[in-house]
């Protein structure tokens, strides 16, 4: 997987751009001040924005290539973040440590499904009282899940080898995201097809959610 990711981002700087997600960007004045992960940062356009409002934001990447701008886009913008190069599935969340845990850009997506309900647990633990965990997925409306199916049998629900980029890749229901989070208040949770420009015109299935510890 690190290979790919290496690869992904030598492709060009800014890869995904720098606009965070628009949830966060609607919801800033709910969320609460305080410390941040970052799981799965890539270039760090959720990080930056949110250390430029106000919050201590730490986050970990796979690509030490995605770090490195990170780390320098931060510096360019003036704001404190602190990057580290790691696979989020080793990364030791401590207990009520957070007060928002955020993993964004598909970032489970290319996890097992077995090892997603891993994260997503030490995710719920790493969260203060009244905190909020953010995640964006893709979903199994994306084309290339329909297209994996009519391939192969799948390694575990939803989860396929994908051979040409070397790692596992799970598309996840509008269900399975809320029941990762069983605990917690909804505040959002949306599900749809989303355009994309990068490269030629062509849609993604996504879910998004936000959700507060109670």
């Amino acid at each position: 997987m690190t290979d790919y990711f290496e690869r992904l981002y030598a492709e060009k700087a800014c890869k995904w751009g720098l606009k965070p997600d628009f949830i966060l960007v609607h919801f800033l004045d709910l969320l609460s001040k305080g410390l941040v992960l970052d799981l799965g940062m890539g270039e760090g356009r959720n990080a930056i924005f949110l250390a430029q409002n106000g919050f201590d934001v730490e986050g970990i990447d796979i690509s030490k290539t995605a770090v490195n701008r990170c780390l320098r886009l931060a510096k360019e913008k003036n704001v404190d973040i602190r990057a580290h190069v790691g696979d989020l599935r080793d990364f030791k969340i401590s207990k009520d440590k957070y007060s928002l845990i955020i993993v964004a850009g598909a970032s489970l997506n290319f996890l097992k499904k077995s090892e997603i309900e891993e994260v997503a647990v030490r995710m719920r633990k790493g969260v203060k009282k009244n905190g909020f965990i953010y995640v964006s997925v893709v979903s199994t409306e994306e084309p290339l899940c329909k297209k994996l199916r009519s391939q192969q049998a799948p390694v575990e629900e939803n989860t396929f080898y994908v051979s040409h980029i070397g790692t596992y890749v799970h598309y996840f229901t509008y269900k399975e995201v809320k029941e990762l989070f069983p605990d917690f208040q909804t505040i959002i949770h949306l599900a749809g097809l989303e355009l994309d420009f990068h490269n030629k015109p062509h849609h993604h299935g996504i879910i998004y959610y936000l959700g507060q510890k109670r």
